[in-house]
């Protein structure tokens, strides 16, 4: 069966251009004791610019060339006659119209409905603003541009291309964004985020769930309560931090910045690092700058980078081995000491410049080892205090 409507729409003249009122179509569909009634419709939308969107229920919400708002509304019922299916079903109405002086889409609903509803919309891509909030459900957003702010109260975010700056909010649910150019802001209360490609700045936050970057073009804030944290390439500072779980950052031409309370940290390849692991080892590759590490509870690997200029730095076990590979031709001065004492506390060097001082009985003392590496330069201070302390050499 089919019906024709005409909706409310409240819109000033500047938008409207002289056009009436949209059409819409409703189809009543049954499935099982499931009832659909899908809507379709448009509303004129020349020389929009901003568009903040109000609903209840799942919002998908695309970009194109087109100067009018497209939508497609499946207002869902559980009833057991048509009768029954067509009352609930018109619990909902969408408006148009202007709250505070900005365009507003908004759907509306009364008591009673038992089943949420979807929306979907086709907006034009030139919008400059774009909000979008609903109560609860699921968003989808794709070929957008400008500034977007999305926010659902609970449900899976997914986002495509986005031309511009995007901040999305779910009260629980994971975050998928494929590429966004400008800057992002993910937080989730619950659940994975995975970003494919961002280019401006991004802060990545969630309460329980893994966090993966795979390209950053710009600085990177990432967290999470329970999970893992891992970047495969980043052109900037990475700041990682998470309550347990392992923190991977395979590239970053930054710095990074790692925490984490029960898990190891590996970075593969980076301009400094500042971590440390309550419970956990840190494997540090390839790394320049200044290097500052700090685990509780786990042994350390730290190789530099052949053909640089090594900065001041630390490396500092609690309960585990510490070793480090160390360039044949970097100029370092070696600062190294092993708190366990007598023959217990062992430092093996594979440099002739590096001297190991002998402890003489009946002394206890901490075990010490120093000695500058082609001429010295740089202080790398070496301390453990249950293991050994390895210093290899890298042709």
């Amino acid at each position: 069966m089919t019906r024709r409507l005409v909706l409310p729409l409240i819109v000033s003249a500047a938008l409207l251009r002289g056009q009436g009122a949209p059409d819409a179509a409703t189809q009543l569909r049954r499935e099982g004791n499931e009832w659909n009634a899908v809507e379709t419709g448009s509303f004129p939308a020349r020389q929009l610019m901003n568009l903040r969107v109000s609903s209840i229920g799942s919002v998908s919400v695309t970009g194109a060339a087109i100067d009018r708002i497209d939508y497609r509304l499946i207002r869902r019922a559980r009833a057991g006659d048509e009768d029954q299916a067509r009352r609930l079903t018109g619990l909902f109405e969408l408006r148009f119209d202007r709250a505070g002086g900005v365009p507003t889409l908004t759907l509306h609903s009364a008591p009673g409905w038992n089943r949420t509803p979807q929306l979907e919309l086709r907006v034009p891509s030139t919008l400059i603003s774009t909000q979008v909030f609903t109560q609860t459900g699921a968003l989808t957003l794709d070929r957008l541009s400008g500034q977007l702010t999305c926010e659902t109260g609970g449900g899976p975010v997914q986002a495509g291309f986005i031309d511009g700056a995007l901040h999305l909010t779910t009260g629980g649910g994971p975050i998928d964004i494929r590429h966004v150019a400008g800057g992002l802001r993910c937080l989730t209360a619950g659940g994975p985020i995975r970003v494919q490609r961002v280019d401006g700045e991004s802060w990545l936050e969630t309460g329980g769930g893994d966090v993966i970057v795979d390209e950053a073009m710009a600085r990177v804030h990432a967290s999470t309560g329970a999970g893992n944290v891992e970047v495969s390439r980043a052109k900037g500072n990475v700041t990682a931090r998470t309550l347990g779980g392992v923190i991977k950052v395979y590239y970053a031409s930054g710095l990074v910045n790692a925490h984490t309370a029960g898990g190891g940290i590996q970075v593969g390849s980076a301009h400094g690092v500042r971590c440390d692991s309550v419970a956990g080892g840190v494997r540090l590759r390839n790394v320049s700058g200044p290097v500052n590490v700090s685990t509780a509870a786990g042994s350390i690997l730290a190789e530099w980078a052949s053909g640089i200029r090594m900065e001041n730095s630390i490396l500092n076990s609690a309960s585990g081995d510490i070793t480090v590979v160390i360039p044949a031709r970097l100029a370092v001065t070696i600062q190294a000491m092993n708190e366990l004492p007598g023959k217990y506390g062992r430092i093996v060097s594979e440099f002739s410049e590096i001297r190991v001082l002998p402890v003489v009985a009946p002394v206890r003392g901490p075990v010490l080892a120093e000695g500058a590496l082609n001429g010295g330069g740089p202080v790398l201070r070496v301390a453990a205090t249950r293991g050994t302390i390895f210093l290899r050499r890298k042709e």
